[in-house]
């Protein structure tokens, strides 16, 4: 039998990094707050929706928040915006010296403000896959 890992796990060590504010706890928070979403979301979209073209990684985080916003389910929608927005704040978490402690405090409070709705709407996708509209 094959376990599948829950992203979401990544969730509860961004929040225990958030308990401690320096700028790369910050940083590191932020991205795990991005990929818990990003990989349960990909996970439920080709092991529950059957969606097997997420399996192929090329653009792999724009192919999925656009399908996400394409769909007709409210849920998916939400979750499609969240990591349209927040995919460009990871990238400057992963990648960028440009930004400040200041910058990157400001987005962390925004996401997790939006966090646990997320996570609740992933929640119900997953145990609810064939909803009809």
């Amino acid at each position: 039998m094959i376990t599948i890992f829950d992203w979401l796990e990544f969730k509860e060590i961004a929040d225990e990094l958030s308990n401690n504010l320096k700028e790369a706890n910050a940083r590191a928070a932020i991205i795990l707050y991005y990929y818990s979403i990003f990989s349960a979301v990909r996970d439920y979209l080709i092991y529950l929706k059957h969606q097997y073209q997420f399996k192929n990684n090329y653009k792999i985080h724009e192919r999925v928040w656009k399908f996400l916003l394409s769909t007709e389910d409210d849920n998916e929608n939400e979750i499609g915006e969240f990591l349209r927005e927040v995919r460009g704040i990871r990238n400057h978490a992963n990648y960028d010296n440009k930004y400040d402690f200041d910058y990157f405090l400001e987005e962390l409070i925004n996401i997790q403000s939006k966090i646990n709705n997320i996570v609740s709407s992933i929640l119900y996708l997953r145990d609810n896959p064939y909803r009809e509209f």
